[in-house]
Order: C-alpha cells, then sequence, then structure tokens
C-alpha cells in the first residue's frame, strides 16, 4: 500500500500537503523525500476526524513537489487533484 496524497497546494513560501500514513515511518519517508531536495518539513498536524495529516513543506512550488512525489512508488496521488 503507497501513502495516499489527497492535497498538494502552493501557499505562500511552499506547498501544504495532507496525506494518510500507511505504516509508522510514512511521515518520516515523506521528510526524508523532500529534504534530499533541500526542502523543510515542518511538523504534521491531525485533520480532524480523518486519519490524514497535513504537513508544510517549505521551499517547493507544487509543480517541483507533485512531479517528484508521482515519480517515486511510495506514494499514490490519484486522489489528489491537479490543479489547487
Amino acid at each position: 500500500m503507497a501513502i495516499q496524497i489527497f492535497k498538494c497546494e502552493e501557499i505562500a513560501g511552499g506547498c501544504r500537503v495532507s496525506l494518510a500514513p500507511d505504516a509508522p515511518n510514512s511521515v518520516s519517508y515523506f521528510r526524508e523525500v523532500c529534504e534530499k531536495q533541500g526542502w523543510e518539513v515542518g511538523e504534521p498536524s491531525a485533520v480532524a476526524g480523518t486519519p490524514r495529516l497535513t504537513l508544510f513543506v517549505k521551499g517547493p512550488t507544487s509543480s517541483d513537489l507533485r512531479p517528484l512525489l508521482e515519480a517515486d512508488q511510495e506514494f499514490d496521488l490519484s486522489s489528489c487533484p491537479l490543479h489547487q
């Protein structure tokens, strides 16, 4: 099973990503992928009433981040709209 990405939204200074972890190390894997690009990842916050987490990635635009995640089989972006 892959880490489900629901949102990759461009905001001032970077992107807000909403994901559903599929394993205990999902957030650390996401962080590792981003940090290899030189991007900082903030602490996850829970999305009320769901198993989702939201993280802020400092640096990239959604146009930078999305292709990186799509190229990695650990991520599933099938529920993430292209334009947000």
